[in-house]
């Protein structure tokens, strides 16, 4: 085969040549947060990523990096789930990897459509071979379900996941940002397990296959994916890099964390009186999905500080104070700041 053909075969049959990938952070570099938790339930390490662990057991994620947890040409990153003890999965048990795709990035593809195809692709290793499965979800999730059973070759081995579905109306039904969910399996209990497989699902709320591997509530067994993405079409195009400064912009969209020492001094609004205000606003690097929830870390010597509400805070910025400082001469520091509009 020439050059020419080869790279024809790896083009994409639909939509754009570039910013093909819907998924952000599929590569897992970018963990704000830090690199491993003990987290049951929200974001711990990789950006975007949630981890639920479904009252089933306890779990440790981590953001692994080399070696074997890299997938050659794909990421030197990768996000594991780990159970950390022993627990019995009951019937409403949903422990599960999510990730959401907002609204925004769904618009216009013709998702709702049924004549048009979209593929999710990602690399998946297990500590134990067996069938496990991914499930999709409306945004409003009660809609409509797609769950596609896969199975896992050999334990310790990564192996890439290649799955098509179709758009489907029902997709339509968003909910405050959400736009379309994807699940992996850690735990799913019969309450939400189906045997009807790739096809849209419009009753019930089925989210799994029945028969997959239970990770979580079985202790030290662990699921570990990378290299996700999501396009528009039936080709299953290699997986589309990106600069890092890009993924990590894409991610703030959803969560920043700043940390340092004295980041963001605080200057005094009026010094004349035992009451005296110190104020400071901090500017955020991209604008956020919504206005966030905000924690900060202040350090004065008098008074009392937090984080500014109403229209003190937005997308874009957030202000910070500290009240009854007791002079000219005292002082006030932002060392630490938090801001979340994950979905």
């Amino acid at each position: 085969m020439s050059n020419a053909r080869k790279l024809a075969a790896n083009l994409p049959t639909d939509g754009q040549l570039g910013n093909r990938n819907l998924i952000i952070n599929g590569a897992m570099k970018v963990a704000q947060r830090g690199t491993s938790s003990t987290t049951t339930n929200g974001f711990g390490t990789v950006d975007r990523f949630r981890i639920w662990h479904g009252a089933v057991g306890n779990v440790a994620t981590n953001q692994y990096n080399s070696g074997s947890n890299a997938v050659d040409g794909i990421s030197n990153y990768s996000f594991r789930a780990q159970a950390t003890n022993t627990a019995s999965l009951a019937a409403g048990s949903d422990a599960h990897i999510r990730y959401v795709v907002e609204d925004k990035d769904i618009q216009n593809i013709g998702l709702t459509n049924p004549n048009n195809n979209f593929t999710l692709s990602f690399y998946v290793k297990c500590s134990n071979a067996g069938q496990s499965s991914v499930g999709l979800a409306s945004g409003n999730f009660s809609s409509a379900t797609y769950v596609v059973p896969f199975t896992i070759a050999s334990a310790d081995t990564w192996q890439r996941v290649e799955l098509t579905f179709p758009g489907n109306a029902a997709l339509s039904n968003v909910s405050s940002g959400f736009g379309l969910r994807i699940y992996w399996d850690l735990g799913i209990g019969t309450n939400y397990q189906t045997s009807t497989h790739n096809q849209w699902i419009t009753s019930g709320n089925p989210f799994a296959a029945a028969g997959n591997l239970q990770i979580i509530g079985v202790y030290d067994r662990w699921l570990q994916i990378t290299g996700v993405q999501l396009e528009v079409g039936s080709e299953v195009t290699p997986f589309e890099h990106e600069p890092y400064t890009v993924t990590l912009a894409k991610c703030q969209r959803y969560y920043y964390r700043m940390d340092g020492n004295k980041t963001t001094w605080m200057y005094p609004i009026n010094t004349n009186n035992a009451n005296g205000y110190r104020r400071g606003s901090i500017h955020f690097p991209v604008t956020m999905r919504t206005t966030p929830t905000a924690t900060a870390g202040i350090v004065h010597s008098g008074g009392t500080s937090g984080v500014d509400g109403g229209v003190w805070i937005g997308p874009d910025c957030v202000g910070v104070y500290v009240n009854g400082i007791n002079g000219e001469t005292d002082y006030a520091y932002v060392n630490a700041l938090e801001v979340d509009a994950e979905l």
